[in-house]
């Protein structure tokens, strides 16, 4: 009877201590389970004989595939080998693993890369019984670290170009002074050449290659500040579909797809310069990575820019019109990429092309307070990225009509003086030439009743031109003044500007007609401003 109590007694001990121990397996099971992290074990060969939910969550099999499944049969071929070696290490050195990266399969085919430990399983006898891993998914981190690395690529490329910029401004303006000389001395010999003569196509020659040079130069000057251009509201899509049908004229070997949005928003732009711009990169692509011929894809969307994407650009998070355009081509390697916006950069050979379309390109963008980028890899084909804000602003007008006599002449280089001045003459003016600021406003104080205009440069030593603007303006509120500079408009501050209209601005090299048209609108405004 007592043996027969003592067996009862053992029998619900051992069911007590199975309850508790079933208890303390779904608490522990239960524990896993709740956590993001992967944990897994698995027997001496590999297989899988535990593993929380997160396993299932991540690579989408159920429990019923995964268990008893050969951990290395969830990894790709080098990632299968990457486990055996950290198994194998962890078994030899009888310590955990540190961490390790590798991938493993998701049931939809893709790969899921995982930062993993590995820990062996030993009996109280100290015999082994498997191994234990714990792993966490790090698509995030890398996708962080690829945004990152991006955001460094293009802080580097932003500030590499502002540095291109800087430097190419001032060549840019001591470049035109020079071109000037040239312009202004050849308009004055034409003036006293007979036309279709050996000597007057000589000179028509010269005016073509200082126009050529001239272009180069504001081509480089592109890449500093802000170009307003003639900017009006855009209808991108119009513009994607009008220069598609141009460059398809001219490349029949190139299929055009376009897939544009109904939903893109309002962009103030120069049309003829993103015009350019899309021709540049049609012609790229067809020149480049389809010589043969290929298709071309053309996208419109409308985004929203984090300011991550946008900071490196020194822009505003925000709505952007995408302009996506894509090649199947034969792609640039990271090399070429990385310097495809760079001045006179060019894969062709030497005299096929200036290696100026696409920096001239990213200089458009870039003064539509823009984004452009590329993406490509060799053999791949080539995508350029472009985004303009999205704007919901008017287009401005502008004024001018005729009839000054007397002009201050003002600018501290004596050649420029002295062209400039005969051309002035040869329309009729009277001038009176200064060589910097101080000299301007004493021939000035001794002219101010007869001075009708004054034509000066910025860029002088001790006063420059803003200084002696107002200093001008201080004496005579309404004076007229053309601004003449080897740099772009774009290059003055807006305070530089100071009432804008009757400030104007003309640019080296110009012709006689130029300066004759720019003189001329200052006339029309002069005689609305004498009118009663």
């Amino acid at each position: 009877m007592s043996g027969n109590t003592e067996t009862e007694n053992l029998r619900r001990e051992n069911e007590r201590l199975r309850s508790r121990l079933q208890k303390m397996e779904e608490r522990y099971t239960m524990t896993l389970d709740s956590i993001s992290e992967i944990y897994f074990e698995t027997d001496t060969s590999g297989r899988l004989t535990f593993f929380n939910q997160s396993l299932c969550n991540i690579t989408g099999f159920s429990k019923n595939v995964l268990h008893g499944k050969v951990a290395r049969d969830l990894c790709p071929r080098e990632s299968a080998t990457r486990l055996e070696q950290i198994f194998r290490h962890t078994l030899e050195k009888k310590e955990s693993h540190a961490l390790s990266h590798l991938e493993v399969f998701h049931k939809k085919g893709h790969t899921i890369p995982l930062e993993i430990s590995v820990s062996l399983i030993q009996s109280p006898g100290l015999r082994l019984q498997g191994f234990r891993g714990v792993a966490r998914d790090i698509s995030s981190k890398i996708a962080a670290e690829k945004e990152k690395a991006l955001f460094e690529e293009q802080l580097q490329q932003a500030q590499k170009l502002e540095a291109i910029g800087t430097l190419a401004a001032g060549i840019a303006h001591d470049f035109n002074n020079l071109l000037m000389g040239i312009q202004g001395n050849t308009s004055l010999l034409m003036l006293h050449t007979e036309p279709e003569t050996p000597a007057w196509k000589r000179l028509i020659k010269i005016e073509a290659q200082v126009r050529h040079g001239a272009n180069l130069t504001r081509q480089l000057l592109g890449f500093s500040k802000d170009q307003e251009g003639k900017r009006t509201i855009c209808d991108i899509n119009t513009l994607v579909q009008e220069t598609g049908l141009i460059f398809s004229r001219t490349h029949k070997n190139i299929q055009m797809h376009q897939e544009l949005s109904g939903n893109i928003c309002p962009v103030m732009a120069d049309s003829s310069q993103i015009s350019e711009v899309l021709l540049y990169i049609f012609i790229n692509a067809a020149t480049h990575g389809m010589p043969d011929g290929g298709d071309l894809y053309v996208e419109t969307d409308r985004v929203f820019l984090k300011e991550t994407f946008t900071s490196p650009h020194k822009l505003p998070a925000g709505d952007y019109l995408r302009i996506l355009i894509r090649d199947t081509g034969k792609g640039m390697d990271e090399k070429t990429r990385k310097r495809a916006f760079d001045p006179f950069f060019s894969t062709l050979e030497k005299g096929q092309g200036t290696g100026m379309g696409l920096a001239s390109a990213f200089s458009i963008i870039k003064n539509h307070h823009g984004i452009i980028s590329i993406n490509s890899s060799a053999g791949q084909g080539c995508t350029f990225i472009i985004h303009l804000p999205c704007s919901s602003h008017q287009a401005r007008g502008i004024v001018p009509a005729s009839a000054i006599k007397t002009i201050l002449l003002v600018d501290d280089e004596e050649m420029i003086l002295d062209v400039a001045g005969d051309l002035l003459k040869e329309l009729g003016h009277q001038v009176i030439c200064a060589s910097g600021g101080q000299e301007a406003l004493d021939l000035f104080d001794r002219h101010s009743d007869t001075i009708d205009l004054v034509i000066l440069d910025m860029v002088m030593p001790r006063m420059d031109g803003k200084k002696t603007i107002q200093a001008l303006r201080k004496r005579n509120p309404a004076l007229p003044v053309l601004i003449s500079s080897g740099y772009e408009k774009m290059h003055l501050e807006p305070e530089d500007i100071l009432l804008p209209e009757i400030t104007a601005f003309i640019q080296k090299p110009f012709t006689l007609k130029g300066l004759k048209e720019a003189i001329m609108g200052f006339g029309r405004i002069q005689a609305q401003l004498d009118t009663p």
